[in-house]
């Protein structure tokens, strides 16, 4: 497309009185216009005169020239010409001022100059400023009376032929009209240049610029979708179900996909049975279904049979014919698309579920649901993509595509037009617009063989964007036989309800090859979901290539394949409220304003985090990595949580949790909710532990934090002076040494979680048998389940002991893991603990096997692992005692301090000064206080 530019300067505005209708015969008075053709006239040297076009409605115009130029340019109005002449110029200088035409608050100035005897260059106008990206003719008048000139240009300003005579002509010749031709600008980037017009001769030193800008072209603009095909849905107006239970057939096709499922009752075998009907023949080409979206497997459909039948009296007792048949999968199943061989025309829908997904009543996949059922018939009125592009994706012109004429002859819909303009040009944005994705194993299918939570459900983000009620156009290539859908997650529920909602999870919608246009209920980034129901499966699927036509780029940021700089870049392009960042094993989606105060260093914690605590569970071992990423998000309703498929973070956290140098610092709060979704159950995850063992990797993480990064240790450096105590040791020993208490009757976590590292430190960093923890967690995921609470702790005794190959009997004796119990625990849910002296023997007997340690252990803590690997005597020092506080000062190799009163041991402190609390115990004239070594049975009193 070309436009004159000069000519655009030449304006024709139809003047039209603006406003509504009025009554009463009142009028509208007309909004004030005046425009004049140009801003500048340049003059030779001799007495002339020129005039130009006003385009105006306001009457009695005045005009005014300067009053220091008025003895040699005048100006008046002649109509719709404002004519300006000059006197000769007699000087050697070129002179200007400056024309005002106005009235009415309205005016324009008009730059007016004459050349002197001197030589000099003038130029129409003085700078060019195009709103256009695309090719236009731009012209401009140079008036001179130096004898040849010399015109540069950028290389997007194409120069014209000039003619000789241009260069030779006498002084007198002082008009030249120049047209170039400004090349589309292909890029959305505005660009600048600069036109000079200058003297042949160097030596005159003579030259003018005339900045030149153009517009980039607009960015893709996806609208127009409204004129595409769109498949048109029917709703069934009533249904019938073989069973039920409180969840009734209505719930399946109301429109809901938020938990008003139908789900048969749980006391009855497969096969079940639904049928929806329609009042009028219906012509059908697929249907949707929807499993129940909470997250609750129970009741996926597994092998189903579809059928239908055509008449308008059809019952549950009616001959159906067969459509076709479809396994749901039982797995992986939350929104499949069914298309149907041919259109049926229907009153009535048969789906005979035979498997499910759960057990009830006594039935082995017996449960079945649908959280809802969708009828469509297709819009026959698609746009054959093999007219433009070279494949279903739409990502790619022919070769015979690469004209804008070719596309505009040939192109009946907007949408696709724009699209390949914007692909012929170069500017469109097909980094995050056109990717493909590859497939991943289901995460329940690891979660399942290393019992624990599963991780991601959404390593696939696309980097799109939509809004609430948007038509999104996506084109998918070939499948590869496999099923896949999209998952729109709108975090962003900030204050909604009060305390706000959590908006994890999201939207199903599945997909088809090719042309896909889906009516998008709520907001939110969009991810690919392609899973598989085997590890081996995902290996072999091939990439699927999608192209998100329409929704907003929002971009995200995978270390895999951005660097530093692109961080910056995409993080501040970012266009949504949310942003994602992937890393190898972890997933992020926060705030983008907390990511563009932090570094890629971000997620290479994260990274360092996820890789850690899964090497420490022995993942890495015995090959069992996840292959899914940990996902963490953003919420506004708790503070901190983890369950399946996620972790999440109060948007208020973010001020650690989203920034790399916080997080060196204070990594506790993410690893212990990663902690909680590695917890290996029921082995090492029993009622009354859900806040304990997932610490164990929470303290291994923030171990090493220490040592690269100073921050500090839980366990070790915590203080709990408010509370009588300097360290959670401290407390811990205190709480269970001086009582015998059971394990489960200790209400501190931290307390109880002591002897559980207590078993790294001292096997894996005295013994030096580094991978203890691995081989344990390896065999709770191998051996077989225990089901009852009290089984699962005292088994616990006897594997840590065959590991470490060590009876341990003695050291969770101490800690009260084998006290006879028989309790109701409360720990998110509720169970009875029940362990009997007989079982406690029981596993006596078993770890009796292996020898002893030979240390006393129950003591060991991070200040003192290294006088356990000495294996060295005390040496005695001095002691002081101020009331309850106790000083030691020169005593060496003490793992710990026993204090009692009379023959009562109230106090056990590893720490060599400690005060012990008046609310414990007030000491007196009975106290004593024992040093105990690292190893024997040799204790040594102090002595004051």
């Amino acid at each position: 497309m070309k436009k004159t530019f000069f000519n655009a300067l030449m304006l024709s505005l139809s003047l039209l009185a603006l406003g509504s209708s009025c009554s009463d015969g009142e009028e509208t008075e007309a909004l004030p216009v005046l425009e004049v053709e140009t801003q500048t006239m340049n003059f030779e040297t001799k007495a002339s005169s020129q005039e130009i076009q006003i385009t105006t409605n306001i009457p009695d115009l005045k005009v005014q020239v300067d009053k220091d130029a008025t003895d040699w340019c005048s100006a008046i109005i002649d109509g719709d010409k404002l004519v300006v002449s000059v006197l000769e110029n007699h000087n050697k200088d070129v002179r200007s001022t400056t024309v005002i035409v106005y009235r009415k608050a309205k005016s324009r100035k008009i730059t007016v100059s004459q050349l002197g005897n001197g030589l000099a260059i003038l130029v129409d106008p003085k700078l060019f400023k195009l709103e256009s990206g695309d090719e236009t003719e731009i012209k401009f008048k140079v008036t001179t009376n130096v004898e040849g000139l010399e015109i540069a240009s950028p290389s997007w300003v194409v120069v014209p032929e000039i003619h000789p005579d241009d260069k030779t002509r006498a002084v007198t010749m002082t008009d030249h009209q120049y047209t170039y031709t400004v090349e589309g600008n292909i890029t959305t980037e505005k660009r600048r240049g600069t036109i000079v017009v200058s003297a042949v001769d160097p030596e005159l030193n003579l030259k003018v610029e005339i900045p030149i800008e153009q517009a980039g072209l607009p960015e893709y603009d996806p609208s127009g979708s409204e004129d595409l095909a769109e498949d048109i849905q029917i709703t069934p107006d009533r249904g019938w179900a073989s069973s039920s239970n409180a969840r009734k057939i209505e719930g399946s096709f109301d429109g809901n996909k938020d938990g008003t499922r139908w789900h048969c009752a749980e006391n009855q075998p497969c096969p079940h049975t639904i049928i929806y009907y329609f009042n009028n023949p219906v012509a059908l080409d697929y249907i949707k279904y929807y499993s129940r979206q909470d997250g609750n497997k129970n009741g996926y459909f597994g092998e189903t049979e579809i059928l239908y039948s055509n008449d308008p009296n059809a019952n549950e007792n009616s001959e159906y014919t067969h459509i076709t048949d479809k396994n749901f999968g039982g797995e992986v199943c939350e929104g499949t698309r069914v298309d149907f061989p041919q259109t049926v025309t229907a009153y009535a829908v048969k789906f005979i579920i035979k498997t499910g997904k759960g057990s009830g009543g006594g039935f082995e996949n017996n449960l079945v649901a649908c959280e809802e059922m969708e009828f469509f018939q297709k819009d026959t009125n698609v746009f054959d993509w093999r007219i433009l592009f070279t494949d279903e994706t739409c990502s790619k012109l022919k070769p015979e595509a690469q004209s804008e004429e070719y596309i505009k002859n040939n192109c009946p819909f907007d949408f696709y037009k724009n699209l390949a303009l914007h692909l012929l040009n170069k500017t469109y944005d097909s980094e995050f617009r056109i990717q493909t994705y590859k497939a991943y194993p289901h995460p329940d299918i690891q979660a399942a063989t290393n019992k624990t939570n599963p991780y991601s459900l959404l390593d696939n983000p696309t980097g799109i964007a939509v809004d609430d009620k948007e038509s999104l156009v996506v084109f998918v290539g070939d499948m590869h036989g496999q099923e896949i859908s999209l998952k729109v997650q709108n975090l962003d529920q900030e204050g909604v309800d009060g305390e706000g909602k959590d908006g994890f999870g999201g939207d199903i919608y599945p997909l088809v090859n090719g042309y896909n246009k889906l009516k998008i209920s709520n907001k939110g980034l969009i991810y690919v979901m392609y899973h598989t129901s085997t590890l081996e499966e995902a290996e072999t699927a091939q990439p699927i290539k999608i192209h998100f036509a329409s929704g907003k780029v929002n971009g995200y940021f995978d270390s895999s394949k951005h660097t530093e700089n692109d961080w910056y870049r995409l993080v501040n392009a970012a266009t949504n409220k949310h942003f994602d960042v992937l890393g190898r094993y972890a997933h992020l989606t926060f705030e983008t304003q907390h990511f563009k105060t932090t570094t890629k260093e971000l997620i290479d914690l994260y990274d360092e985090v996820v890789y850690e605590e899964m090497k420490f569970m022995g993942l890495e071992k015995y090959d069992r990595m996840f292959k899914n990423r940990m996902y963490l998000n953003v919420m506004y309703k708790a503070y901190m949580y983890a369950t399946s498929y996620h972790t999440a973070y109060n948007n208020n956290t973010m001020g650690t949790i989203a920034s790399a140098n916080s997080l060196k610092l204070n990594v506790w709060g993410p690893a212990h909710e990663i902690g909680h979704c590695n917890q290996t159950r029921p082995g090492l995850k029993w009622l009354s532990t859900t806040e304990v063992t997932n610490n164990i990797c929470a303290m291994h993480v923030q171990t090493l934090f220490s040592e690269k990064y100073g921050s500090e240790i839980r366990l070790r450096d915590e203080s709990l002076a408010g509370k009588g105590f300097t360290n959670r040791y401290e407390k811990a020993m205190t709480s269970t040494f001086t009582t015998s208490q059971a394990l489960v009757t200790e209400s501190d976590p931290f307390c109880r979680l002591v002897p559980f590292w207590q078993l790294e430190l001292y096997i894996n960093k005295v013994l030096g048998q580094e991978d203890y923890y691995k081989d344990l967690y390896e065999l709770l995921r191998t051996e077989d389940d225990i089901t009852s609470i009290g089984g699962n702790q005292i088994e616990f005794v006897r594997r840590a002991s065959q590991v470490a190959k060590l009876d341990l009997a003695e050291f969770f004796t101490k800690w009260g893991f084998l006290n006879p119990v028989n309790q109701l625990v409360e720990d998110y849910a509720k169970g009875q603990m029940v362990i009997t002296k007989e079982d406690a023997d029981a596993i006596r007997t078993k770890t009796s096997v292996y020898s002893k340690p030979t240390h006393n252990f129950e003591y060991i803590c991070e200040q003192n692992v290294d006088i356990y690997k000495k294996d060295a005597a005390i040496q005695r020092g001095t002691a002081t005692r101020a009331g309850n506080k106790i000083t030691m000062t020169g005593w060496q190799n003490v793992v710990a301090y026993e204090v009692y009163k009379g023959d009562k041991l109230v106090f056990v402190s590893p720490m060599q000064s400690f005060t012990i609390s008046t609310d414990l115990v007030t000491l007196d004239g009975t106290t004593k206080v024992y040093a105990i070594p690292a190893k024997g049975n040799n204790k040594v009193e102090v002595t004051f």
